[in-house]
């Protein structure tokens, strides 16, 4: 599995990204805001073609050079506050 985050230059405080995660049965874009002075990122994923959310994920850029991100994320379902289902996310950026 690979995420790839693509940051539009911006001024705003938040900046917005896009980008895609590939996975073997199921691809998904993302779409995303990062706030550098607070080191949280939020992003939803979406399926290929679909226009809301499935997931959701906030967390935290770290490790000084922002190499590292770490936090949770929910699924969205159709049951309700009950049927959320929330884990853990980490991750490492590797440069291309």
């Amino acid at each position: 599995m690979r995420l790839r985050l693509y940051q539009e230059p911006s001024k705003l405080r938040c900046k917005r990204f896009t980008g895609f995660l590939d996975q073997t049965t199921d691809d998904s874009n993302i779409v995303g805001i990062y706030c550098p002075s607070s080191l949280r990122i939020y992003f939803g994923r979406y399926k290929v073609g679909e226009t809301a959310p499935f997931q959701m994920h906030e967390g935290y850029v770290n490790g000084g050079s922002g190499k590292y991100m770490a936090g949770s994320f929910f699924y969205w379902g159709n049951e309700g506050p009950e049927g959320i289902t929330t884990n853990s996310f980490m991750g490492e950026r590797i440069s291309p």
